[in-house]
């Protein structure tokens, strides 16, 4: 049975909203022998092929052409058909070609390829419409050139208006008729624009029968024919790893063994370990990655690293299970000793489960294109590929996308955006929610949901993935076509899943922001102590570092800086970096629910529960609980007799909950330990035990891995908190919240943050004493490179007046930039107020534009009184986006310091019921009557982070009402709890006597 030749599926971004599989289960139902597929770019192509092979359809792949255009100013458009093997090559090669391309440039890939000229759009749909039968044949005589296969595509039963083959090429956008709605929305949404109804007739999938009734029995003849000549048979090649260029073509094993063990003996150097012991792991590891074939692999993420390093680039100490491999370790790609942690390679490598090897590599966000660079040149632009990725459709966008196609009311759009969070998809929603069905029944409303339902999930526009890169030992093209992307690195056009498939390998480059800090807090520690610090050196155990932890100083640590996080660290009283390990594998969803009996065993308020003596060594650093990962692996092994390699498998298939694989695994699991001479109750019993935890284990090696970098920055705040507020405020720049947030915390460590000065500031940060200086950077319309110049201009010494900045500066700024240096306090120190430099700023610049003919020196200024405070205040929140000098909380700071007060944003750190004392802003007062008719009051009171919520009751409303009108106050109170949450309860209240 023949198909519809000219298909596209929603890969093609034109509005389709056919996806694969409903395409194949479409045609399974029809009873199609035959499908095709021809989308604008290959982006479905593999797994089309693969699906329709499955469900016994032979698949045709096509993809679309622009040519140079003859007579228009739109390209030609051309369907080209893969014939075979070479001929799906060539496709590949034909796809990759950024369009339009010239016909010339197409000969080269004709074999095994068949072209058909397709009417539904371009340059030849254009002569249609113009009967321009001349032009027509002029261009339909130039494609013939290309080869012996070149068809012409009826839209009709009517013959083609050339002497040339032709076939039926009946164009089809959607599967039903009723989709034709959602395929004018997703145009409208992509496209901007909606063609009508009319103009999507017949543009429906079609059965044999359909497409017979159409064109034809004859011409469906032709079509059958075509179809017995372009389906295909592949045979998709294993691709190889590239091999790693060795030292005189040393074999890459051998040259792999070599670095291995130097690096290991290196790292042991002066190290009171069993030497034997890792030895021996090296060897088990170095067989394993030789017999699994990936010597190369190593050698080529080694060679990386080791460029990195070169370059002085931070990179991450590992993540996700790699850290588990001693060859790793030894060869500097991780900066974990497994043998030490715990750590097992299995969970990284293993013959019995056959997986690519996984290792990702951070590096600071602003250096991975660089390292992404060094691979592409190294090993060839055709061998290194970017991965694309698809964005979607989701609920809420879909939603939102939808509506404002059907122009529906925003009050509608909010009430179904806000509802569909709760139900997981807008089907789910409309299956389930009885105000969603309410809305069905309206005409527009009804419309729109329902094609919401439609759209989303569609994907919406290609994407780069955001780590990973394909490297392959021949050409990517004979894999994927591929499109330029980003670097000027080429880009798949197959995603991750169909490139795993096929058994590329993939790299992941990820760029950490955190690692980015680390360098930058490093960097001005040399600069300014003289001090190099490397991060991979520093000792485990700094007493500073847990202190800090331990008093919930976590603002900027990576990963720590929840307040739930923040809370479980200060419960927990952290000792060691293994403290810090379990923190980061604790505190996720499930895991959490064993927190408060963690916590009992950890304070040896509650012994842990044997579950049998044979593995509480292996439960006893987690309390008892089964947290990790290779504890299951360590338990199979230890109790079981399974080989670690056998124990990864458990711990995969437990994990699952597949009621037939926990069968099988239970049986399996007794009958090893029962072997091994264990009592079958227990076994029974532990089985159960892991089974429980399965799936709330964590990968130890990952939560090690970044407990390290967790660490690295705790250590770098506890001991440099000066040099690590300033990286972190640099990094919050423009944020309101993060900068008042950050200014706190710098106050807390007995750090003063002054506005920005002329003299003093610098692109960043600049410390001096206990004072940092806000950067010059920071201020609106003074770029990175503006504010760079004038530290360059200002040289080593300093502004002594304001005429001498503007002589000095007048070729870097305008008036408008010299604005904002006054808004900003730069020139405060020129002792004259902000409103005279201001309004004499005219006549300065008029008078700098007359160069050395007039005197500066003599320039007169006419004198004005300040701008008062409420001007001040705005004008500074303009310039730096916040109040720091003109907060009014700024000029208290030392008193409430020294008095030991608090301020809003430490009351959730204040003990319930207990009185306190908080200097704070009052923002507003809401006066409301009690049942019985007394007044009292609802507050908010700010500070330079947060505004809370207060409560004053009658009784205190009486005493405090009088003081209610100033703005900066001390509140007298208790934190109490309103249906779980804080709230401030106040009971006197007075102005701030500093």
């Amino acid at each position: 049975m023949p198909c519809s030749l000219y298909l596209e599926s929603a890969y093609s971004f034109n509005g389709s909203n056919i996806t694969i599989d409903a395409l194949i289960d479409k045609a399974h139902s029809a009873g199609m022998r035959y499908l095709a597929l021809a989308d604008v770019k290959m982006h479905a192509a593999y797994k089309f092929y693969h699906a329709a092979q499955e469900r016994g359809i032979r698949p045709l792949i096509g993809v679309q052409i622009d040519i140079e255009p003859y007579y228009k100013d739109t390209p030609l458009a051309l369907v080209a058909f893969a014939q075979n093997q070479n001929g799906y090559l060539n496709l590949m090669r034909l796809a990759s070609v950024t369009a339009p391309v010239s016909l010339s440039s197409v000969a080269d890939y004709t074999n095994g390829v068949s072209f058909v000229l397709n009417p539904h759009k371009g340059e030849l749909k254009l002569l249609l419409e113009e009967g321009a039968n001349r032009a027509i044949k002029s261009i339909v005589q130039e494609v013939s050139s290309l080869c012996d296969d070149v068809y012409y595509g009826l839209q009709s039963p009517e013959r083609a208006p050339v002497p040339i083959k032709s076939v039926p090429f009946d164009h089809v956008s959607f599967l039903s008729d009723n989709d034709a709605e959602t395929y004018q929305t997703v145009q409208a949404i992509l496209k901007g624009k909606q063609p009508s109804i009319d103009a999507l007739k017949d543009r429906h999938f079609k059965d044999a029968q359909a497409l017979r009734k159409r064109f034809g029995k004859e011409a469906m003849d032709t079509v059958q024919k075509f179809c017995e000549a372009h389906a295909l048979k592949l045979d998709f090649a294993t691709p190889k790893l590239p091999r790693f260029p060795t030292p005189d073509g040393i074999e890459s094993a051998r040259y792999l063994h070599a670095l291995a063990q130097k690096g290991l003996e290196k790292r042991l150097l002066q190290r009171n370990v069993d030497a034997k012991l890792y030895q021996k792991r090296l060897k088990h590891e170095l067989q394993t990655i030789h017999e699994l074939g990936y010597d190369d692999y190593f050698l080529i993420v080694w060679d990386v690293i080791k460029h990195a390093r070169k370059r002085h680039i931070l990179v991450g100490p590992g993540r996700g299970s790699a850290p588990g491999s001693l060859v790793a370790y030894s060869l500097g790609i991780t900066n974990i000793d497994p043998v030490e942690h715990g750590l097992l390679f299995e969970r990284f490598l293993n013959k019995e489960r056959m997986s690519m090897p996984d290792i990702d590599i951070d590096f600071p966000d602003r250096s991975r294109d660089e390292v992404l660079r060094y691979v592409h040149d190294k090993y060839g632009a055709d061998k290194v590929a970017l991965i694309c990725t698809f964005g979607t459709f989701l609920s809420k966008s879909s939603l939102r996308d939808t509506a404002r196609v059907f122009e529906i009311e925003s009050r509608y759009v909010e009430e179904m955006t806000k509802k569909v969070g709760e139900y997981g998809s807008v089907s789910k929603m409309l299956e389930t929610d009885k105000d969603a069905q309410n809305r069905l029944q309206n005409e527009n409303t009804g419309k729109w949901l329902r094609v919401a339902a439609k759209v989303e999930g569609l994907p919406r526009h290609v994407s780069t993935h955001a780590a990973g890169i394909i490297l392959s030992e021949s050409s990517l093209f004979e894999h994927s076509p591929l499109q330029e992307g980003l670097l000027g690195i080429r880009q798949t056009q197959y995603e991750q899943g169909d490139l795993e498939a096929m058994g590329l390998l993939k790299i992941d480059f990820l760029g950490l922001k955190n690692l980015t800090m680390i360098e930058d807090v490093c960097k001005r520690i040399e600069k300014h102590d003289g001090k190099q610090i490397d991060v991979n050196k520093l000792p485990l155990n700094d007493a500073n570092t847990f202190r800090f932890l331990r008093e919930g100083s976590t603002t900027g640590i990576f990963q720590l800086e929840s307040k739930g996080m923040r809370r479980l660290i200060k419960e927990m009283r952290l000792k060691n970096f293994s403290d810090i390990a379990v923190v980061l594998a604790l505190f996720r969803p499930g895991p959490m629910e064993s927190i408060p009996t963690y916590l009992k065993r950890r304070h040896k308020e509650q012994r842990p529960e044997s579950v049998s003596p044979a593995i509480d060594d292996i439960l006893r650093p987690t309390e008892g609980i089964l947290l990790y990962q290779e504890q299951i692996m360590a338990i199979a092994h230890a109790f079981a007799g399974y080989s670690l390699s056998e124990a990864d498998i458990l711990r995969r298939a437990v994990s699952k909950k597949d009621r037939d694989v926990l069968m099988k695994e239970r049986q399996n699991f007794v009958a090893k330990a029962t072997r091994n001479g264990r009592d079958e109750k227990t076994a029974q019993k532990i089985y159960d035990y892991v089974v429980k935890f399965a799936d709330y284990g964590f990968n130890k090696s990952h939560s090690v891995a970044y407990g390290l970098v967790s660490y690295w920055m705790a250590y770098l705040k506890a001991n440099y908190p000066a040099h690590f507020l300033a990286v972190l405020m640099q990094n919050g720049l423009g944020n309101e919240n993060l900068m008042r947030l950050y200014m706190q915390e710098a106050l807390e460590q007995g750090l003063n943050v002054a506005p920005p000065s002329i003299n003093h500031s610098g692109v960043t940060f600049v410390l001096e004493k206990k004072t940092l200086y806000y950067p010059l950077s920071g201020i609106k319309n003074i770029s990175a490179d503006k504010a760079k110049e004038l530290v360059e201009v200002r040289g080593g010494k300093r502004f002594k007046t304001f005429i001498e900045l503007i002589k000095a500066t007048r070729h870097l700024f305008n008036k408008r930039h010299y604005e904002f240096l006054i808004h900003a306090g730069t020139c405060d120190e020129f002792s004259m107020n902000r409103q005279t430099m201001i309004k004499n700023l005219d006549g300065l610049l008029e008078a700098v534009q007359y160069g050395e003919s007039i005197d500066l020196d003599e320039f007169v200024f006419s004198e004005h009184s300040e701008f008062d405070f409420e001007i001040l205040k705005r004008y500074e929140k303009e310039a730096l986006g916040f109040n720091l000098a003109f907060d009014e909380l700024a000029p208290h700071e030392e008193f409430i310091q020294k008095q030991g007060y608090l301020l809003p944003s430490n009351l959730q750190e204040a003990p319930i019921k207990r009185s306190v004392k908080v200097v704070g802003v009052l923002k507003s007062v809401k006066e409301v009557s009690t049942k019985k008719g007394d007044a009292m009051a609802f507050l908010s009171i700010g500070d330079r982070v947060v505004t809370i919520d207060a409560v004053c009751f009658p009784d205190a409303y009486r005493r405090c009402q009088k003081h209610l009108s100033e703005r900066v106050l001390l509140f007298r109170g208790r934190v109490g709890l309103r249906k779980g949450k804080r709230q401030f309860e106040v009971e006197s209240v007075e102005p701030l006597s500093s």
